[in-house]
């Protein structure tokens, strides 16, 4: 049997670099919370610049540039030299690259 994993689990990569979030921001207008007068029509109406910048984002989330900075083990500590586990300074890459 096998032991239940979770994101907390070791081991962990620690990382740094850059990423885009291409959030929708239909969510900003607070009428569209209520489902008794929520229409699908008002989600094109632009009524305020801010709070509807982009109301069809995709929700990608892209990282770039990406490396990982150390590593942090079930036993034995965590380690940030190369030296020490060849997958620091290796990149992270995004499954799909979208612009």
């Amino acid at each position: 049997l096998v032991a239940p994993r979770s994101y907390l689990s070791r081991p962990r990569l620690h990382f740094s670099g850059l990423f885009r979030a291409d959030i929708p921001t239909i969510n900003n207008l607070r009428r569209n919370y209520d489902a008794a007068s929520f229409t699908p029509i008002k989600r094109t109406v632009m009524d305020s610049d801010n709070a509807r910048f982009n109301p069809k984002g995709t929700g990608a989330f892209t990282l770039r540039d990406v490396t990982v900075t150390s590593v942090c083990y079930a036993e034995r500590g965590c380690a940030s030299n190369p030296d020490d586990d060849e997958v620091i300074g290796e990149t992270v890459d995004s499954a799909l690259h979208k612009a």
